[in-house]
C-alpha cells in the first residue's frame, strides 16, 4: 500500500477527490503531489499532476488556469518524448493535452488553437 504523504499516494489522492466532484480539495492534493514529485527529479509524475490539476481547474470552470497547467504538462510531456528512455504513454498525454488546450482556445475566444 503507498504511503499516503508519497508523491504516488497523494497523487491516487487526489485522483479519487476528482472522481468524487471536491474538484477544490483535488487541487490542493495535487499541488502537494507535483511539489513531492519536484523534489525526487520525477518528470513523468509532474507531468500527470500538472494535467489533472489542469482537469480539476477546468472543472471548476477556471479556464485561464486550467489553460496554464495543460501547457505546462504539455511542455514537460514533450520533453520527456524527445529525451532518452522509455516513453510509456507520455506521448499520448501530450496528445490529451494539445486537444485540451484547442477546447479552451475555443472557449475563451481569444486565443488561435494550438498546432501539434
Amino acid at each position: 500500500m503507498r504511503h499516503l504523504s508519497s508523491p504516488n499516494g497523494l497523487f491516487l489522492q487526489g485522483l479519487q477527490l476528482c472522481r468524487q466532484g471536491h474538484f477544490a480539495l483535488s487541487i490542493s492534493i495535487f499541488q502537494k503531489a507535483l511539489e513531492r514529485f519536484g523534489q525526487i527529479g520525477d518528470r513523468p509524475g509532474e507531468a500527470k499532476a500538472l494535467y489533472y490539476l489542469g482537469l480539476n481547474h477546468e472543472a471548476l470552470n477556471q479556464l485561464s488556469q486550467a489553460l496554464s497547467y495543460y501547457k505546462q504538462s504539455l511542455a514537460t510531456t514533450k520533453a520527456l518524448c524527445a529525451g532518452p528512455g522509455p516513453v510509456f504513454d507520455h506521448c499520448a498525454r501530450a496528445d490529451q493535452a494539445v486537444a485540451k488546450i484547442n477546447q479552451l482556445h475555443s472557449r475563451l475566444h481569444n486565443l488561435q488553437p494550438l498546432q501539434n
